[in-house]
């Protein structure tokens, strides 16, 4: 019985070996990890005044690519020309050289960048020089458009060279900023500036500042005008007093009568003023106006001006 027992016993030991087979090998995983970091959506130059938003890109060690954007740690070595913030968001404010930095999973990426003068801005203050140029300016502004060239910064009203305030939709306005003005300060209501006009050749007179030659013809025009009609013909656009060669103040409705030399610079024209139509040639003499006669017309006009006007 005993050795039927231990025949049973090996039988069965026997048979278990018999039914395990060896496993199947199996190469191991390898982890792929971060071999290099690149900046996108920037190129080289940028003027002051933009936002963009960058990108970070990784490349493995399989030679695949990801997105890395939202986890990299982002840096500017000259945050008073471009400043990124921690979410890739890249903003110039003055011209000079720069290097964003991306860093992710300890490798590190970099983009040179040079910042450039502005051509086109909107509003906020400007610094002559190393955010914006010297030269002629165009908007066309909603109403409610004020600017200010400024000889400083300390927010002084002796610090204001000339302004305005332009309450209602013109079609386009003027600005001549000098080399030697400290800054530019314009509104919302101003909209975008650029460096040429918003308009062609007209055949009428509408509200807002033109150029005399390129957009208008000159010669005598003619308006049937509501009270408060505003004009001035200038030898630049300074916004300054001695710019104006004659203007004009409506103390009621009715026609209104001007001329425009063909030597002027622009013209401007307030709302109230309504449409001018050319009705003849320019006369062959004008007759020279008194500062004294100018600056009480604009001090009419700026009794309705919501704002202190200034012209020095």
């Amino acid at each position: 019985m005993m050795r039927a027992l231990t025949f049973a016993g090996a039988v069965a030991v026997l048979v278990c070996g018999c039914g395990s087979k060896p496993g199947t090998p199996t190469t191991p995983t390898i982890p792929k990890v971060v071999s290099g970091v690149a900046v996108t959506g920037t190129g080289a130059t940028l003027p002051v005044g933009q936002v963009i938003q960058l990108g970070a890109v990784a490349t493995y060690s399989d030679g695949s690519t990801g997105v890395v954007t939202s986890a990299t740690t982002w840096s500017s070595n000259a945050p008073t020309i471009a400043t990124v913030d921690a979410g890739g968001t890249l903003r110039t404010f003055r011209t000079g050289a720069a290097t964003i930095t991306a860093t992710h999973s300890g490798r590190t990426g970099a983009a040179g960048l040079t910042v450039q003068l502005a051509t086109e801005f909107g509003s906020g203050q400007w610094l002559l020089g190393s955010m914006i140029g010297a030269g002629r300016y165009y908007a066309d502004p909603a109403s409610g458009c004020y600017w200010e060239r400024e000889s400083g910064l300390g927010g002084t009203l002796g610090e204001i060279l000339a302004n305005d305030f332009v309450g209602f939709d013109a079609g386009q306005l003027i600005v001549d900023v000098l080399a030697g003005d400290v800054a530019f300060k314009t509104e919302a209501a101003c909209g975008t500036w650029f460096p040429t006009p918003r308009a062609g050749a007209k055949s009428t007179i509408t509200p807002g500042t033109w150029l005399v030659g390129a957009q208008l013809q000159s010669g005598t025009y003619q308006a049937s005008a509501t009270t408060g009609c505003y004009w001035e013909r200038v030898t630049n656009f300074t916004g300054t007093l001695s710019a104006i060669i004659a203007n004009d103040f409506a103390g009621g409705p009715g026609l209104r009568q001007l001329s425009i030399a063909s030597t002027d610079a622009g013209f401007t024209t307030t709302v109230e003023c309504g449409t001018w139509t050319r009705v003849g040639p320019e006369p062959s003499s004008s007759p020279i106006m008194s500062t004294a006669s100018i600056t009480e017309n604009l001090n009419r006009h700026a009794q309705r001006v919501p704002r202190q006007l200034i012209r020095r």
